[in-house]
Formats: C-alpha cells, sequence, structure tokens
C-alpha cells in the first residue's frame, strides 16, 4: 500500500487549510468518492494520483472560490466531482494528452438553426438566403434545414448570417421584433 504524502499533494495542501482531524476527513471522503467514480482503479492508484501534483490541483480546486474555507463547503465540493470534471486532473497526472471529443457540427448547427427558427424575422431571413421563392426543392427553410443534401458549410454560413441579425437587432434596441406570423414561401 502506498503511503500518503502529507507534505505535498491532495494531502498537504488540504491540510494547510485545515486542522489534522477535518484534513484526515476530507482525505478519506475524496479516496472513496475517487474509488466510487473509477472501480477499474486500485486504492493504490487513486493515492498515487491524490499524492501527485494533479493531487495538490484538485485540492485547490476544492479549496479555491468565494465560498469559505470550511469543511462542509469541500466536502460538497467533493460531492459534486464526476469524472468529466475530473478529466484533466488524470491527464496531468498520466501526462496523457485531454481528448477531445468529436463534435458532429451538422447536429450542432441544426439544433441551433432549428431553435432559432422559431422567430418569424430569422426565417424571413433563412428564405432570403436560400432563395425558397425560387426553389421548389427547398419551398420551406425547414425543408431545408432537414435536407441531408444541406452541408456543413452551408448550415455555418446560414449561421453566422443569423448571429450577425441578432447582433444588430440587440444593438439596435431589439428593432424589427415583430409577432407577426410568416407565410410559407
Amino acid at each position: 500500500m502506498i503511503e500518503i504524502n502529507k507534505e505535498f499533494g491532495f494531502y498537504g495542501t488540504i491540510k494547510n487549510s485545515f486542522d489534522e482531524e477535518s484534513t484526515n476527513n476530507i482525505w478519506d471522503v475524496m479516496v472513496k468518492r475517487l474509488v466510487g467514480l473509477y472501480p477499474e482503479k486500485t486504492e493504490d492508484e487513486i493515492i498515487e494520483f491524490l499524492n501527485s501534483k494533479a493531487g495538490r490541483h484538485l485540492a485547490d480546486q476544492m479549496l479555491d472560490g468565494p465560498e469559505p474555507k470550511t469543511l462542509g463547503v469541500v466536502m460538497i465540493k467533493i460531492a459534486m466531482l464526476h469524472k468529466l470534471k475530473l478529466a484533466e486532473f488524470w491527464s496531468l497526472h498520466t501526462g496523457d494528452a485531454l481528448t477531445q471529443p468529436s463534435i458532429d457540427k451538422r447536429l450542432l448547427y441544426k439544433a441551433a438553426i432549428h431553435y432559432e427558427m422559431r422567430k418569424p424575422n430569422v426565417q424571413d431571413l433563412i428564405r432570403k438566403i436560400i432563395g425558397c421563392e425560387n426553389n421548389t426543392v427547398y419551398a420551406t427553410p425547414g425543408i431545408w434545414l432537414n435536407s441531408e443534401h444541406t452541408s456543413v458549410r452551408e448550415l455555418e454560413m446560414v449561421w453566422g448570417y443569423i448571429q450577425e441579425r441578432l447582433t444588430k437587432r440587440n444593438k439596435h434596441g431589439n428593432e424589427g421584433n415583430t409577432a407577426e406570423k410568416t407565410e410559407t414561401c
């Protein structure tokens, strides 16, 4: 079993703010929390992680914030930890690059445009951009948006136009924000 590094790492950082009993309680709860989150890791691996530079940074995060440094606050922060929050600390410990999940830009842009299309002025803007008055295939912005033939680049460009329109409208006091119904092309 690996010994706890009481001068450095998670424990050493926590002990600078708490008495020995509180520090031991925080340590025990942190180890139990990490064992629960990472059942594939041994307790020795968890302790090695907490003894490391990454453990020190994790302790700093548990102590940082506008709230007072109390045992209760630290315990709540430990309870709120999850694998996503801990990913950067584990990558720091292992030296592995933090992998970023791939983003489906097509889905992201479609969802954002779909949300903004609730506004009649955005529907009108898209209708003008794609020229649905003259297009029998994409007769409405909704048909264009849901088409498998609509490219990511097209979606990105339309999203840019929508953002430009929203930015201008916000600068000019929400002008043109009407509740009138729009007709389909």
